[in-house]
C-alpha cells in the first residue's frame, strides 16, 4: 500500500508552517546581506582610489566611506533578536488555528508601545526628512499612518538638487527632527553640508541606500533609537 498521500497530508501543513517562519526570519538575514554588500563595495572603492592615486589614474567619482558602511553592518547584526537579551523568539500559530479567548485575568492591562514611539513624538514638533529620488510612500507602510503622513520626502528627481534648498538652515535651526539620506541617489557634495549641519545640531542622521523598503526600515529603526535617547526638541 502506498502511504505517500497520507504522509503528505500529515507533513504538508508542517512544511508550510516551517516555510512561513523561515521567510519571516530571512528578512533579518536580507538586511545583513544588503549591509555586507554595501560594506564590500566601500572597501573595493577605497582600494580602487588608492591604486588610482598611486598610478596617477582618474579616481572613482564616489567617495569611499567604509566606516559608515561598517557601522550600518554592525547595526544590522545587533538588530538580531538572538543578541537582544530582552527578546525571546516566538512562533506565530498557524492561521487556521483558533486561539482560546483570554480570560479576564489574562487580558493585557496595557496596549503594546509602538516600535516608532519616539518618531511619533518627534514629528509633532518637526518633521523627519528623507532626501533622495522620488517619494514612494508605500515604502513607509510599516509606520503608523499619522507618522508616515508627517514625514517629509524631498523629491530630487524632478526638482534636482534645488529641492534641497534651505534644508541646511532648517537643520541648524533645529526645525527638522531627523534626516534620512538616500546616498545612492544624491551626490555627497550635496549631502555633506547637511550631514555637517545635523552633526552640529545633534540631529539624528541615517542612510538608506537607494530607498528600498528594507533599507528605509533599517534607517527608521536607527532614527527611532537615536531619538529615544535624545532630549526632545523645543516646541516651535
Amino acid at each position: 500500500m502506498d502511504d505517500t498521500p497520507v504522509l503528505e497530508e500529515l507533513l504538508g501543513p508542517l512544511r508550510a508552517e516551517f516555510h512561513a517562519h523561515r521567510t519571516n526570519a530571512l528578512v533579518r538575514v536580507d538586511a545583513i546581506v544588503e549591509a555586507l554588500d554595501r560594506y564590500t563595495y566601500q572597501i573595493e572603492l577605497g582600494i580602487s582610489r588608492q591604486i588610482a592615486v598611486t598610478h596617477g589614474l582618474r579616481q572613482p567619482r564616489d567617495r569611499s566611506d567604509a566606516r559608515r558602511a561598517a557601522q550600518a553592518l554592525l547595526n544590522a547584526v545587533l538588530a538580531l533578536p538572538e543578541l537582544n537579551e530582552n527578546t525571546t523568539p516566538t512562533l506565530t500559530p498557524p492561521a487556521d488555528e483558533e486561539e482560546a479567548p483570554l480570560s479576564k485575568t489574562e487580558l493585557p492591562t496595557e496596549m503594546p508601545q509602538s516600535p516608532y514611539a519616539a518618531i511619533a513624538r518627534a514629528v509633532k514638533v518637526a518633521p523627519v526628512v528623507i532626501i533622495g529620488g522620488a517619494p514612494v510612500r508605500d515604502r513607509l507602510k510599516q509606520l503608523p499612518a499619522e507618522v508616515a503622513k508627517a514625514i517629509e520626502w524631498v523629491d530630487t528627481r524632478q526638482k534636482g538638487t534645488h529641492a534641497i534648498g534651505n534644508l541646511e538652515k532648517r537643520i541648524r535651526d533645529r526645525r527638522i527632527s531627523a534626516l534620512i539620506l538616500l546616498e545612492g541617489l544624491v551626490q555627497h557634495r550635496h549631502t555633506d553640508p547637511l550631514v555637517s549641519a545635523a552633526r552640529q545640531a545633534n540631529t539624528p542622521c541615517a542612510y538608506a541606500g537607494k530607498g528600498g523598503t528594507l533599507a528605509l526600515t533599517n534607517a527608521l529603526k536607527e532614527i527611532e533609537k537615536a531619538l529615544a535617547t535624545r532630549k526632545p526638541l523645543p516646541a516651535r
